[in-house]
């Protein structure tokens, strides 16, 4: 009898406590009373066991048996939600501070009839396999159509919490990124039986599956590198500074260059130009002091030498192009201070 109904105050939540009850009783085959430890004001059931029980299990019968109504589930359909999750991939688990590994490789169907090759349905096993190895389960997967057949193989002395692995089994091929696959069927089995004890159909949901990728990208690690160039903070205090400025104006005097008069292949050679020009510089002026207003000025003589050709443009396919290209790119090297004096 739950505490509360003893005082006369039974809520719906007490009926919860007496279920709870029973099942420590049918798992433990011991009276309740003596189940319970009074020195410590609590329940334990778990040394009188018979069988273990998943921690997952042992978590909602615990949940179940607290004193307080308020730490107990309210009502028998919470009960069931925390036994039968719902059955759709789950959402990935990222560690915010994980250390940098190679991205998950993701594995795409090939053509024809099957959703994946035999090699490549071997590794989505072993993926699995690895995922639930502490519960000494074998995996087997097959597929069919759109849909992936899965099946948990346990022994007899090896009770499992179905509910439990097909959380860890959603997890991993979310992470896995299968494309195509419309539904997952799950199957537990006693020693390889024909008929299973146990089966579940995990759905696609479209939402959490584009809400994954949304929260990949915001744990990669290279754009994690790359975010702060949108912040304000990184911009504001480069804006008021003079080699800014001059950077700005050396890149549009070069895009103008080879863009517009000097044209090498087409004017989009002009962006790779441009490009290996800020990247030579900027890797030259960090580790060596640099002349940065002489490069300045020869640009600006270089601009006006060009502008002062009108509206002719110099179209060049040849090898003096790609190497007059190359020289520019070049160029912040012999601005270096200590070769330019």
């Amino acid at each position: 009898t739950a505490p509360e109904q003893l005082m006369g105050k039974a809520v719906f939540a007490s009926d919860i406590y007496s279920l709870g009850v029973t099942c420590i009783h049918l798992l433990t085959e011991i009276p309740p009373f003596d189940l319970f430890d009074s020195t410590e004001d609590s329940w334990a059931w778990r040394n009188y066991l018979k069988t273990a029980v998943s921690d997952d299990l042992g978590r909602i019968l615990d949940t179940m048996l607290q004193s307080a109504t308020k730490r107990r589930y309210s009502s028998a359909s919470a009960v069931i939600r925390h036994l039968n999750p719902k059955p759709v991939y789950l959402d990935a688990q990222p560690v915010l501070d994980a250390p940098e590994t190679p991205a998950e490789r993701v594995v795409t169907p090939a053509p024809g009839v099957s959703l994946f090759t035999r090699q490549e349905q071997a590794e989505i096993q072993q993926a699995l396999q690895e995922a639930i190895a502490p519960y000494n389960v074998t995996i087997q997967v097959s597929q069919a159509k759109q849909q992936l057949n899965i099946v948990i193989n346990r022994t007899e002395d090896n009770p499992v919490y179905y509910p439990h692995l097909s959380q860890i089994i959603a997890t991993r091929l979310t992470d896995l990124q299968l494309n195509k696959v419309a539904a997952v069927k799950l199957l537990g089995r006693v020693n390889n039986s024909r008929r299973p004890e146990w089966k579940q159909i995990l759905q696609i949901d479209p939402k959490i599956k584009l809400r994954n990728k949304l929260v990949r990208l915001q744990h990669n690690q290279l754009l994690k590198k790359i975010a702060p160039v949108t912040t304000q903070e990184f911009w504001l205090p480069k804006l008021k500074t003079q080699d800014f400025w001059i950077d700005a104006l050396m890149f549009a005097l070069v895009w103008f260059i080879f863009g517009s008069q000097i044209v090498i292949f087409n004017s989009w050679f002009a962006l790779i130009v441009t490009s290996g020009f800020m990247t030579v510089k900027h890797q030259v002026s960090q580790h060596k002091e640099f002349a940065n207003k002489n490069l300045f000025a020869s640009l600006v003589v270089l601009f006006l030498m060009t502008g002062g050709m009108g509206n002719s443009r110099i179209l060049n396919t040849g090898i003096f192009g790609i190497l007059l290209g190359c020289l520019v790119v070049a160029l912040p090297l012999f601005f270096v201070k200590e070769n330019y004096h």
